[in-house]
C-alpha cells in the first residue's frame, strides 16, 4: 500500500512539473505523457529485478535439489524409498 501511494505522488509530482501547472491543454498531455514514460520505465526496471531475483531462487533451488537423495514408491508397499547405489531391493515388471 505504501509502494502504491508513494508512486502515485511521484508520478503526480512529475506531472505537475511538466506540465506546467495548467489542468488541460497541450501542456497537461505533455506532462501526463512524461508521467506515464516515467512509471513504465519504473515498472520495466522492476520486471527486470525480479526476473533476476527469481531465477537466481529457482537456480539455487535447482542446485539443491540435485544434491538430495530422489525417491520413489515402491510398487508393493506404497511406502517410500531412497534410490542409489545403497537400493536393496529390485522390482520386477512382468509384461503377459
Amino acid at each position: 500500500m505504501l509502494g502504491a501511494a508513494l508512486g502515485v505522488a511521484a508520478l503526480g509530482t512529475v506531472l505537475a512539473a511538466f506540465g506546467g501547472g495548467t489542468e488541460h491543454g497541450p501542456p497537461f498531455l505533455a506532462g501526463l505523457r512524461v508521467a506515464l514514460m516515467v512509471g513504465g520505465a519504473v515498472e520495466l526496471c522492476g520486471a527486470v529485478v525480479a526476473g533476476l531475483l527469481v531465477r537466481d531462487v529457482l537456480q539455487k533451488e535447482h542446485a539443491a535439489s540435485a544434491l538430495r537423495p530422489q525417491r520413489r514408491v515402491s510398487p508393493s508397499t506404497d511406502a517410500e524409498e531412497p534410490v542409489g547405489a545403497g537400493s536393496s531391493r529390485r522390482v520386477q515388471l512382468r509384461i503377459d
